[in-house]
């Protein structure tokens, strides 16, 4: 728990959290384990608050201002930062405060801190120090902590299909904000997204619980034999290979599913994007998710029209051509956006 906020190993804390945010971590706390064990705590608790902020990450206004200490007096900064960063500033005094308040997530002392981000279009895969193998898909951030006794995963933003390493004495766990996934098997993705979390479980099994509460070895087994796919409950499931749970924001009851091919989900990692019969509009928004441009339906007409086929993640123009090739649209290529529309 937080008990002084003048603290100047706290402040120190949040000035690289704060950073960390926008810029690359600062080789000063790369090697953890030169730190000392309350700034490690402090460090990860706001960083992982900080996160959640993570459209203040690309604002310009805020880039601008990143190299301005976080502890500089108000009167020595610039004027020009507006009441945009005024706003922001607000928000990361609340969020700080809110610590203090309610306090941290509990972090051991001896526990080595990895930060890995991908930029929009951008796919990387990282190899964890126990061997477990972690590819971030695009617009994806992740905090990897690893000790003698866990490893501990949490999923800011995004999506990431995991490898994991056999260590039962290490037992593997992602924390994606609300809810967790304890590692039970071997290989699976997850997904965070505004509305919801989705996990697709392609090797051996995983389970899902609520982030507040440990896992339960009863919990039931979402299976062909178990769990049906139309059934919604609610409370902590192991989840076979084959089959996908998904949890909508706001809301803490599960739907699982097992897809007809649960491997087009994770096609990404290969570089392809895969679509059966998939409506238009959700074509668009997962094309969204690796163009540097935004794609636009401007035609209500056409937003329910199926798409059949692979396209290439790094190829958006050319997967833009074949949807005007084989559909009755009109691709619109504009200064700073991409629109749709039906062809007249």
């Amino acid at each position: 728990m937080i008990s002084k906020p003048n603290d100047l190993m706290q402040r120190r804390a949040i000035e690289q959290a704060a950073k960390l945010n926008l810029e690359k971590v600062p080789d000063e706390v790369v090697d953890w384990r030169t730190q000392e064990a309350d700034y490690q705590a402090d460090f990860l608790a706001i960083s992982h608050l900080l996160a959640d902020m993570e459209g203040l990450a690309d604002d310009p206004e805020l880039l601008a201002l990143k190299d301005q200490p976080l502890a500089a007096p108000l009167n020595e900064r610039s004027h020009r930062t507006g009441p945009r960063w005024a706003l922001a500033a607000s928000v990361i005094l609340a969020t700080v405060i809110g610590l203090w308040l309610f306090g941290q997530q509990e972090v051991g002392p001896d526990i080595t801190m990895e930060r890995y981000v991908t930029r929009v279009g951008e796919q990387k895969q990282v190899e964890m120090s126990d061997g477990s193998i972690v590819t971030l898909n695009t617009g994806s951030e992740i905090l990897v902590g690893v000790n003698d006794r866990e490893r501990k995963v949490i999923l800011q933003r995004g999506e990431a299909y995991f490898e994991v390493a056999e260590d039962p004495a290490r037992p593997f766990s992602v924390d994606a904000g609300l809810q967790a996934i304890t590692v039970l098997g071997t290989a699976f993705n997850v997904r965070k997204s505004p509305d919801r979390l989705q996990l697709a479980v392609s090797e051996g099994l995983v389970a899902i619980h609520s982030a507040d509460e440990a896992l339960s070895a009863s919990a039931p087994l979402i299976s062909e034999s178990g769990t049906k796919s139309t059934e919604r409950v609610a409370g902590q499931y192991r989840v076979a290979a084959g089959w996908v749970a998904e949890v909508e924001a706001g809301n803490s009851q599960l739907i699982a599913y097992a897809p007809d091919n649960i491997q087009g989900l994770v096609l990404w990692r290969t570089g392809f994007l895969d679509f059966d019969n998939t409506p238009l509009v959700e074509v668009v928004r997962e094309l969204n998710r690796y163009s540097a441009k935004k794609i636009l339906i401007e035609d209500a007409a056409i937003v329910d029209l199926k798409v059949l086929g692979v396209m290439q993640i790094d190829r958006i123009d050319q997967a833009l051509r074949g949807l005007e090739y084989t559909l009755p649209i009109k691709v619109a290529h504009q200064y700073d956006q991409i629109v749709l529309t039906g062809a007249k």
